[in-house]
């Protein structure tokens, strides 16, 4: 009787090398930095989109006021100015816009580059001449500035408006 010798032979493994893992996990890595990235930018575009839509809104309450008193105010309240949501005075991040002269330009733009700053405004409304007040209602220009997160040609930095009634 002949005894048959079964043969065992290895066949391939099936899995990955610990290089393909570490090309894998490091491809992942990069792909998720890039969305991160790309996310990180939309909501500062979204946030400075925001700033210019609340900047064009109250500048155009404020040239109403104008045509109403003849005069800016030297306060922003929006309940009583503007007959507006209190909300529109504040900025993406939930600061209220600052009035003359609380914060000057380093501040509100340092507020916009660190939004987690809450101790300024990213928003200001400069009424003139300086010390106008709304009760002697010669507050006769304004300028309203924004700092925007990413510059462009038609969202410079800061972005500004100024009344078109300055005297």
């Amino acid at each position: 009787m002949t005894k048959k010798k079964l043969l065992v032979s290895k066949s391939n493994q099936e899995g990955f090398t610990v290089p393909e893992l570490l090309l894998m996990v490091l491809i992942i890595i990069i792909l998720s930095g890039l969305v991160l990235t790309n996310y990180q930018a939309q909501r500062a575009k979204q946030r400075d989109s925001q700033r210019v839509q609340d900047i064009n809104l109250i500048d155009n309450k404020l040239e109403t006021y104008y045509n109403d008193k003849n005069a800016y105010p030297a306060t922003l309240s929006a309940q009583e100015l503007f007959n507006i949501d209190e909300a529109v005075l504040k900025d993406p991040d939930g600061k209220t816009i600052v009035a003359h002269p609380p914060v000057g330009d380093s501040v509100a733009a340092q507020a916009v580059a660190n939004p987690n700053e809450k101790s300024a405004s990213s928003y200001l409304y400069i009424p003139y001449p300086t010390g106008c007040t709304n009760a002697a209602n010669n507050c006769t220009g304004f300028v309203l500035k924004t700092f925007i997160e990413k510059p462009t040609s038609t969202t410079p930095n800061p972005y500004t408006k100024v009344g078109i009634n300055n005297n």
